[in-house]
């Protein structure tokens, strides 16, 4: 019984893993650079070893179970979007006054 199920959704996640997203995309735009485009397609795979061993174990199950550790996870995400979009936009202000300085 755990066997087939441990299958089907490993099955499951390489089908997506194998569909082009914008994990794909990522990698195509960082491909110039080498040293980019390894920290990312290292990134990404930590971030899928790390999603696939929460589901596969039941911790996603917990988390979901429990409200206050679900709301948890989600600030903490919430925050974390939220540094990178300053960080975005910091960097973006900063290459538009270099570009009004020429």
């Amino acid at each position: 019984m755990f066997t087939s199920l441990f299958l089907t959704i490993g099955l499951i996640h390489l089908i997506a893993l194998a569909s082009p997203g914008p994990d794909f995309a990522l990698i195509l735009r960082t491909s110039l650079h080498r040293p980019t485009a390894l920290g990312a397609a290292l990134g990404i795979a930590l971030a899928i070893l790390v999603h696939a061993t929460l589901s596969l174990t039941g911790i996603s199950l917990l988390i979901a179970e429990h409200p206050w550790l679900f709301m948890t996870v989600k600030v903490v995400g919430a925050l974390y979007l939220g540094w990178l979009g300053w960080g975005a936009l910091k960097a973006a202000w900063h290459s538009s006054a270099e570009l009004a300085l020429h």
